[in-house]
């Protein structure tokens, strides 16, 4: 996990680091699958938008297709 205070950056260097490891480990990312887990209750959705829309930069940066699934309560 990366310890940083802007939301935005923390997505970005997370998604860099998911690449990062395929890539690592020989492999070339065809896709990413967007999957977040946060305390809804605890962390404002803007600051979880912030961290979804730094992953989301990353991945059009390296042209990477991004899924990512809404999810329902």
């Amino acid at each position: 996990m990366p310890i940083i205070d802007n939301a935005r950056d923390f997505g970005r260097i997370a998604a860099a680091n998911a690449i990062n490891d395929v890539y690592a480990m020989g492999g070339k990312p065809l896709l990413a699958l967007s999957v977040l887990g946060m305390p809804i209750n605890k962390l404002p959705t803007e600051v979880i938008t912030e961290i979804l829309n730094g992953g989301v930069e990353i991945c059009k940066e390296a042209g990477i297709p991004l899924s990512v699934q809404e999810a329902t309560a």
